[in-house]
């Protein structure tokens, strides 16, 4: 069975703030999901092709619903 790990926020919103502005981003959550995605073995999953798109080249971690699997 999958479990679901934690983490602590000390940090992430920074990493946020610096990633929005990194990429330009309209949406904080968009920021803040990534941020938190750079956690080690952790994926972002998306159905937002534009966001992926924008995004996709930079953080490898995005991965667009419906597409196949990046190696």
């Amino acid at each position: 069975m999958d479990t679901v790990s934690t983490i602590e926020s000390v940090g992430i919103y920074q990493q946020a703030l610096a990633i929005s502005n990194d990429q330009q981003l309209c949406d904080t959550y968009d920021a803040v999901y990534l941020a938190v995605s750079e956690s080690p073995g952790c994926e972002f999953w998306t159905a937002d092709g534009r966001f992926f798109r924008s995004v996709g080249a930079r953080f490898k971690q995005v991965r667009l619903v419906g597409e196949p699997q990046r190696k």
